[in-house]
């Protein structure tokens, strides 16, 4: 779990506790140490939960980001731990994914990537690309510079709300979170998540939905820890164990 995942989950939780009276602002504020003004706008998604603000709101509810997490992705978690890997050779894309970084699709070149076991019926779909710096996307790639994209169209067409996607549009590839719309996509990005009025919006022509949304990113990692350790230093994004 990123910063910017917990830092969601904790203020939907209270937001809900707050609707339903179970707890206020001016509580909040007080058994926080953080002034009630500040808890409003960070509610309002106006200001930013800062590491030490989170803290302190986890401290007071005698909460930890374990309680952030559910019993599905803990099991998940602790089960890629430790599942048997298998080294795999991956095609990496030609282009980098980024601003101004155009989507050219092909890859060429191979490299290895220790894997866990039951993805071993999916490298075929899956490609390797290098990340272009983003600082839109700053909070949720943790300064990973690399990522494993899986091009298979069930994970386009069928848009997972926390799923983190290539989007191919005006001559560049960029990552965004998406969410369909009637006639277009809405694209958040981890600095406005929790902002819908800022997210942009791109129309859908009757090529539909897989025209723009490329490929779901699946792992991110960053190149200089890959030769550190004998499974690939990373977090995976889904499900490691999905198919």
């Amino acid at each position: 779990m990123t910063f910017r995942e917990a830092q969601c989950r904790l203020l939907e939780d209270l937001r809900h506790r707050i609707h339903n009276g179970d707890l206020t602002e001016r509580g909040l504020a007080r058994i926080s140490g953080i002034s009630q003004p500040h808890v409003h706008n960070v509610l309002k998604g106006v200001r930013f939960l800062s590491p030490g603000f989170l803290d302190a709101i986890l401290k007071s509810l005698n909460y930890s980001l374990l309680d952030l997490s559910t019993q599905r992705e803990l099991n998940s978690h602790t089960a890629s731990r430790f599942q048997p890997h298998s080294t795999f050779q991956l095609r990496l894309l030609d282009s980098p994914i980024g601003p101004r970084m155009p989507w050219l699709g092909s890859a060429t070149l191979k490299r290895k990537f220790s894997l866990p076991a039951d993805l071993e019926n999916s490298p075929p779909d899956l490609v390797v690309a290098c990340l272009q710096p983003d600082p839109r996307m700053d909070l949720c790639l943790a300064g990973a510079d690399l990522a494993v994209l899986d091009l298979k169209l069930r994970w386009r067409t069928n848009i997972d709300p926390n799923g983190i996607y290539v989007i191919s549009h005006a001559g560049e590839s960029i990552l965004r979170y998406v969410r369909p719309g009637k006639s277009c996509l809405y694209l958040a990005a981890a600095d406005n998540f929790d902002s819908p009025i800022g997210w942009d919006t791109l129309p859908l022509d009757a090529s539909g939905i897989e025209a723009p949304v490329r490929a779901r990113a699946i792992w991110i990692g960053r190149e200089e820890q890959l030769p550190r350790r004998p499974h690939q230093c990373g977090r995976f994004l889904v499900d490691a164990t999905s198919s």
